[in-house]
C-alpha cells in the first residue's frame, strides 16, 4: 500500500474492522492523510483505540464511529460520491451477514477498496468469488 500512496496527500481514508487502531497508527504515521475515518462496532475497543491514537504523530483529523458497517452505512448519504480516496477492511467480512451488498455500497464512495482477511480457504474462497463479480479484489 505505502509504494501505491507514498508521497501523494490523501485527502479521506475509511477504515472499517479498526479494531484496536494498531495498524491504523502504522498506516496513519507512513502516508499523508488529512481525514482518517474509522468504523469498529465493538465497544470494547475503544479505550485501546483511544490509548493508541495517543500515538500518532501527526495531524490528521481523527474520526471514529463505535457501530456496525451496516450502521455506518445508513449514514453514508452524509458522504458525497467518491468521498474516500481509500477504504480498508480488513478481517470484517465474515461478520457481516450480507457483506455483498455493503461493499457494493461503499464503491459509490471510493474506486479504491483494499481488503484483506485471514480466514481459511473455505471461507476465502466464498467471499473472494463475491467479491470478484463486483470486480474487488481481496487479499488473504
Amino acid at each position: 500500500m505505502k509504494n501505491n500512496y507514498h508521497n501523494k496527500q490523501i485527502n479521506n481514508v475509511l477504515s472499517v474492522g479498526c479494531g484496536d487502531a494498531e495498524q491504523d497508527m502504522l498506516i496513519i504515521n507512513n502516508l499523508q492523510i488529512n481525514n482518517y475515518t474509522m468504523v469498529e462496532p465493538c465497544q470494547e475497543y475503544k479505550s485501546a483505540i483511544e490509548n493508541n491514537l495517543k500515538e500518532v504523530n501527526k495531524e490528521t483529523n481523527i474520526l471514529l464511529f463505535l457501530i456496525t458497517l451496516e450502521e455506518f452505512c445508513l449514514n453514508i448519504n452524509n458522504f458525497e460520491n467518491n468521498h474516500f480516496d481509500l477504504i480498508i477492511m480488513s478481517h470484517v467480512l465474515y461478520y457481516i451477514k450480507d457483506y455483498v451488498k455493503y461493499v457494493n455500497m461503499l464503491k459509490r464512495y471510493c474506486k479504491n477498496i483494499i481488503i484483506y482477511h485471514q480466514s481459511d480457504k473455505s471461507v476465502f474462497y466464498e467471499i473472494q468469488q463475491s467479491l470478484s463479480e463486483l470486480n474487488i479484489s481481496s487479499v488473504d
